[in-house]
């Protein structure tokens, strides 16, 4: 892969950037891993409820199937962007002046 020497950038990666950071999809990411792991109906655990023998649940107020294929679309898309910047490292050479 050639590199431009002034943008530093891949030529095949030339005047394309991602829209978010890596470190944005990451965290992205991660909610949607804990969106998508809810259950519909879940039991509140701890508080005042397990002393006076009363069940409370949680109801999840948003469509788990879709916090799944977002997870999936953002996990595609932080492995492009990784694997973009690990071909711009393994190609890319320069040189520092130390005094």
């Amino acid at each position: 892969m050639n590199s431009d020497e002034k943008g530093m950038k891949p030529k095949a990666l030339k005047g394309k950037t991602f829209g978010k950071t890596i470190q944005e999809y990451r965290l992205r990411k991660n909610k949607l891993n804990r969106l998508r792991s809810r259950l519909p109906k879940e039991r509140v655990q701890g508080g005042m409820s397990r002393m006076s023998g009363i069940v409370e649940y949680e109801y999840s107020n948003y469509d788990i199937k879709q916090a799944e294929a977002d997870y999936a679309a953002v996990s595609d898309e932080l492995a492009r962007a990784q694997n973009a910047l690990d071909a711009v490292n393994a190609s890319v050479t320069f040189s520092v002046e130390m005094e």
